[in-house]
C-alpha cells in the first residue's frame, strides 16, 4: 500500500478515535519493554538524583545537560538569545524531578530581567523577561534511527506558551524532528515537523484532539529510520514520511517549556502578565529504543 493510502487511513483512524472514542480521555500507560526493540536510553524521573558540582533540582545531570548552545561560563544557567525568542533566559531552578510528580518545567516571569548574566553571547547578555527550562541529551544520548517516546502533560491553554518534546542534531547536518510540538494556540492542537540538511523544512503536520491534553498524561513518540519517520499519539499512528530527503545526522532529545516567538511584554498590564504566568509542562518518561 502507498505512503499516500497509508496516511489517509491513518487520518481517517486517529479521528474516528477521537471523535466517536474515549481512546485519549484514557490512553494506555506503555511498559518499558516494546517487542522488537531495545532499550538504549531512558529517564523515568521517578526519583530526584544529585549529582556533585550541578545545581540541586533533581536531574540527573549525568544524562542531561541545559539548552546549548549559549551557556554562562560556569555551565549551569544559558542565556538564549534565539530569535525571535529573545524573552527567555534558560534556567535551572525552574526544573525540578520529584518522586511525585516527575520532571516539571516551570515558564515564568523573571525578577531578575535586565541584569547583566556573563554568556558566551558576549559582556551585554542581560537576564530575559521570561525564565524558564530546556534540556538536551548530548553528548550522554547522540544516536541515528530509533524509537523514540515521551509521555506528558502539556502547558495548559496553550495560548502564548510553547512545549515541545523534540529531536535536534547537534552535530553535522542540523536536522531536527519535532514530533509534540504545541505551538502557542492552545492545547487541543498540536504539531509533527521534520527538518532535513541545514533545517530545510521537509513536511508538517497540525493535528486536534476535540479533549484538552493538558489534563492528563499522553504519550509522544517518533520512529525513525532510513527509508521512513513515523509519528504517534497515545499509541495510534499518525502520519508517516517517505520523501526522497531524510535527516540523516544523529540527533539528541529535548524537553522544552518556552514563550511564542516574538512574545514581548511591553504594554501588557501587570495584571495579565500575572495571570499568564506561571506555567508548566510535567514529564512521567523519556524512552528510546532500537530496533533489534
Amino acid at each position: 500500500m502507498c505512503t499516500w493510502f497509508k496516511n489517509a487511513w491513518y487520518y481517517l483512524n486517529f479521528y474516528w478515535k477521537v471523535y466517536f472514542t474515549s481512546h485519549f480521555k484514557n490512553p494506555p500507560v506503555n511498559p518499558v519493554s516494546k517487542d522488537g526493540y531495545t532499550l538504549v536510553f531512558q529517564d523515568e524521573f521517578d526519583k530526584p538524583v544529585y549529582v556533585e558540582g550541578y545545581p540541586n533540582n533533581g536531574l540527573d545531570w549525568n544524562k542531561w545537560k541545559l539548552c546549548p548552545p549559549n551557556n554562562t561560563l560556569d555551565g549551569m544557567r544559558d542565556y538564549k538569545n534565539d530569535h525571535p525568542n529573545e524573552y527567555i533566559t534558560w534556567r535551572p531552578d525552574q526544573i525540578s524531578v520529584t518522586a511525585e510528580k516527575g520532571l516539571v518545567m516551570v515558564t515564568d516571569i523573571n525578577p531578575d530581567s535586565g541584569q547583566t548574566i556573563v554568556s558566551k553571547w558576549g559582556p551585554n547578555a542581560v537576564e530575559a523577561f521570561v525564565k524558564s527550562g530546556e534540556i538536551y541529551s548530548y553528548p550522554t544520548f547522540n544516536t541515528k534511527y530509533g524509537f523514540f517516546e515521551v509521555r506528558m502533560i502539556p502547558n495548559p491553554e496553550g495560548g502564548q506558551y510553547w512545549c515541545c518534546p523534540w529531536m535536534y542534531g547537534c552535530t553535522g547536518d542540523y536536522s531536527e524532528i519535532d514530533f509534540g510540538e504545541f505551538e502557542c494556540e492552545d492545547s487541543k492542537h498540536f504539531t509533527n515537523t521534520i527538518y532535513g540538511k541545514d533545517m530545510k523544512g521537509l513536511d508538517h503536520r497540525k493535528w486536534y484532539t476535540k479533549i484538552d491534553l493538558s489534563t492528563g498524561f499522553h504519550t509522544f513518540a517518533v520512529e525513525w529510520e532510513a527509508d521512513h519517520i513515523t509519528f504517534y499519539l497515545d499509541n495510534i499512528t499518525l502520519w508517516t514520511y517517505t520523501g526522497s530527503e531524510m535527516p540523516t545526522a544523529p540527533m539528541s532529545i529535548y524537553i522544552d517549556m518556552a514563550i511564542m516567538g516574538g512574545f514581548n511584554p511591553t504594554g501588557i498590564p501587570v495584571d495579565t502578565l500575572k495571570a499568564m504566568f506561571p506555567r508548566q509542562m510535567t514529564v512521567d518518561y523519556v524512552r528510546a529504543y532500537k530496533k533489534n
